[in-house]
């Protein structure tokens, strides 16, 4: 075990942005922008991962933070290393600070922020979780919803259907509020706790109230992800072969690259490559609200 911890710090120390090859690092080969909007630009945020099996976590900033094999969370930035008891399945983090998870059957608080306060301890830390509440949903995912609000949906186990509901902080609990419930099989959430977009096949569909609606149908892929960002106003997208925007009565891929996952935070858009390749910031992102810029498809 601690071979692997050192392996994964040693690792890690190179893929900062202060690594001498990463400012000039070309993008892969299997990866690129396509013209759909000019003014759009990508650059390296981590020009490589620890493992092959990472997600990521933006925090409030817009800093980056990869969760590897669920068991452990790094944090280049800061240049901390923290370990896990428990197997996370999925993760939040809130604009207002608060991080939140999903491991098995319960909900637990990530006490990331809390953590880079105190002094840091040499090597490998352990992250003390604090479990929440049991959740109602099997398979569950967590997506942010807003400033002070996550979205939690699953398998409900009654019915089989997928529900979606959106969770805010009420005093020292979460009150959870009915979205939707579906019986097609749901690959992203993402929205601001009010308007909700789910991933469905190739359809986005936006839920606002009683009213579901098509608000978005790629033209080849099925949808694997999603993720909004309030400043933009936009929605994004991720297939198995690129990203892309959505807004009302307009869209498209903008990136491609395989098996990409894309996040939002701190008012960034960041792209996680596929094999612990690295982690993407897409700049320009304002430029996709200007319809002669960012070209027009449904």
């Amino acid at each position: 075990m601690q071979s692997l911890m050192s392996h994964l710090l040693l690792a890690f120390s190179l893929a900062l942005p202060g690594h001498a090859s990463a400012a000039d690092m070309p993008l892969p080969g299997d990866t690129r922008l396509l013209p759909l909007a000019p003014k759009l630009a990508a650059g390296w945020l981590l020009d490589k991962l620890p493992s092959a099996d990472c997600d990521l976590l933006l925090d409030p900033k817009g800093n980056p933070w990869p969760v590897c094999g669920g068991h452990f969370v790094v944090a280049p930035f800061y240049g901390r290393m923290f370990t896990l008891n428990d197997k996370l399945d999925s993760a939040a983090w809130l604009e207002n600070g608060a991080a939140v998870a999903a491991a098995g059957e319960d909900l637990l608080l990530l006490p990331l922020g809390d953590e880079l306060k105190g002094k840091a301890a040499k090597g490998m830390e352990t992250l003390k979780l604090k479990r929440l509440a049991k959740l109602p949903l099997e398979k569950a995912r967590l997506a942010r919803a807003g400033a002070d609000s996550f979205y939690l949906y699953g398998r409900d186990r009654k019915t089989g259907t997928t529900q979606v509901f959106a969770m805010k902080l009420d005093g020292n609990r979460w009150k959870p509020a009915f979205v939707t419930a579906t019986k097609a099989s749901v690959s992203g959430v993402a929205g601001d706790g009010k308007v909700t977009f789910l991933a469905v096949g190739r359809k986005v569909l936006r839920v606002e109230g009683d009213s579901v609606t098509t608000f978005y149908t790629h033209p080849a892929d099925d949808i694997s992800g999603l993720a909004y960002s309030a400043g933009a106003g936009l929605l994004f997208y991720s297939t198995g072969y690129s990203v892309g925007y959505a807004a009302e009565g307009r869209g498209g891929d903008f990136l491609l690259s395989p098996s990409p996952s894309v996040k939002t935070g701190g008012g960034k858009l960041c792209v996680l490559l596929a094999g612990g390749k690295g982690v993407l910031r897409i700049e320009g992102i304002s430029s996709l609200n200007d319809k002669a810029a960012a070209g027009v498809s449904k």
